[in-house]
Order: structure tokens, then C-alpha cells, then sequence
């Protein structure tokens, strides 16, 4: 799993090559052995320092040999310190070759495993929560054709959300975006004409509920020029700016599904 990891090398690294031009100095000014606390405060420093090298994958074993020395040569002297040290050192950098880091730049670190991308409001809608977590780490990667397939997601839960909220029925295994749409465009022109039938206040609410369904509908017209068609989406490719765009798109249709949802009853029409 990609973490933050630039301040451990940078930390780690400087910290042992630190010691070991302390270890050198030492050791050329007579090479005294280490007293029992001394040598038990570097088994502890270079036992966590194994710990976190652990967790990168990197030299756990060559740091073991070195914790093992430690703790079975009493009074070690600086000189032989430092040689298990280089060594260690010189295997970190060796299996540094064989990995591979991955670097996100500092404007895309707000969508890396970002739980709240697209607000609060979102979470409202269940079923888009996977996808706008999946879609913006896709984004920060750079992974355009995948950010664009998430997108698609959470552009699905909003639109079946909508028309659950407007009474309607649907199956995600049956119902696609076209089917929705209608099925939500059915359910509009419905409560159009019962507000029609109703008081000034029940018109009124209505007019406001048509409103928000307007705006909603036009994101979603967005979406839909966006990528054409939805089924056509894996023979298409996105460019990053594109893939950006879309999704922020798809940020504003979700709100407006997700304000739409929490209405007033009364403006239900």
C-alpha cells in the first residue's frame, strides 16, 4: 500500500549515515567499547530501526544481524559498530534497485484516500462512497481511464438514488442510465401534474423541486456528453485533463443529488 514514506528514507538514512561518520570519529580516537547502557541504547535504537525496515520490506535481515551482534558481543567497540552499519547501509541501497515508488504530486494529495472528496453531503448516497474514494485515488495516480470508470459509478448511484427518492422502481441489474433517466423524467412530469391539481403552496413547492431537478439533469447531461455513451467507455481513452474534468463533473451532479435528497418534505411536491 503506497504511504508516506519520503520522510522515513530521507529520516532513516541521514540518521545512519550520521552514525556512522560518528562511529568513524570514535573509532579513530582510540576506539573505546561501549558500556553496557550505551550498548543497550543501540540495541534499541537499530531493534526499531529493524521494526520499521520491516514494514518497507528493506534489509529486515541485515539489520537482524545487526541487532544479534549487539546483543551478543558485550562491550562492542565503535569501530566494529560502524563495519555492521556500512554493511547495512550498503543493503538498503542494494534493495533499493529492485523497488519501485510511486510520487504524487502536491496538488493531487488531497484525493490520494480521501474519504470526504466530495464532501459530507456524499455520503448521503451510500452505493457512489466506494467509487469517489477509488476515483480520486485513481486521479492522483494519474490513472485517467480508471478515474473516468469510477466516475461512471458514482454517476450511477446518484442517478438510481434520484429516481428511488422520486418513487420510482429500480434494478441495478436491469436499469441503466437511460432507463433511470426516463423512469426519473416519468416520475417529474407526474408530480407535475398532481402539483397542478393541488393549492398555490403544493404549486409552488413543486416549481422549487422542478428547479433542482433541472439543475440535477443538466449535470447529468454533462456526464452523459462527456463519455458519449456509457457502454462505449472501454474503447475510449481519457486524457489526465479530461479524466480531471470529469471528475469534477461528476462532484457536482453527486452534490446536487445528494441536496436534492435532503429536502424538505413539503417541497416534495
Amino acid at each position: 500500500m503506497l504511504k508516506a514514506y519520503a520522510d522515513f528514507f530521507v529520516r532513516h538514512m541521514t540518521g545512519l549515515t550520521t552514525m556512522i561518520a560518528r562511529l568513524k570519529d570514535e573509532a579513530a580516537n582510540g576506539d573505546p567499547p561501549f558500556s553496557t547502557e550505551q550498548q543497550q541504547d543501540h540495541l534499541d535504537h537499530w531493534m526499531e530501526f529493524q521494526s520499521d525496515l520491516e514494514e518497507v520490506e528493506l534489509s529486515d535481515g541485515a539489520a537482524a544481524r545487526l541487532c544479534a551482534a549487539l546483543l551478543i558481543e558485550p562491550h562492542m567497540k565503535p569501530s566494529r559498530l560502524c563495519g555492521l552499519l556500512e554493511r547495512l547501509k550498503d543493503s538498503i541501497e542494494y534493495d533499493l534497485h529492485s523497488r519501485y515508488f510511486l510520487y504524487i504530486p502536491a496538488k493531487r494529495i488531497r484525493y490520494w484516500q480521501n474519504k470526504s472528496l466530495f464532501g459530507e453531503e456524499a455520503n448521503k448516497i451510500p452505493d457512489a462512497s466506494e467509487h469517489i474514494y477509488e476515483a480520486g485515488c485513481c486521479f492522483a495516480l494519474s490513472r485517467s481511464n480508471s478515474t473516468v470508470y469510477h466516475c461512471m459509478g458514482v454517476v450511477q448511484a446518484g442517478l438510481f438514488a434520484l429516481a428511488r427518492n422520486l418513487g420510482a422502481t429500480i434494478d441495478p441489474e436491469v436499469d441503466d442510465w437511460s432507463s433511470a433517466s426516463k423512469k426519473i423524467d416519468d416520475a417529474r412530469k407526474d408530480l407535475e401534474t398532481k402539483s397542478k391539481g393541488g393549492d398555490a403552496q403544493v404549486y409552488s413547492d413543486w416549481k422549487r423541486t422542478e428547479a433542482q431537478l433541472a439543475d440535477i439533469m443538466a449535470h447529468f447531461r454533462a456526464m452523459t456528453y462527456g463519455w458519449r455513451h456509457p457502454t462505449a467507455h472501454y474503447r475510449q481513452s481519457f486524457t489526465d485533463e479530461r479524466a480531471g474534468q470529469i471528475l469534477e463533473a461528476t462532484k457536482a451532479f453527486v452534490q446536487a443529488v445528494a441536496e436534492f435528497l435532503e429536502r424538505p418534505q413539503g417541497h416534495q411536491g
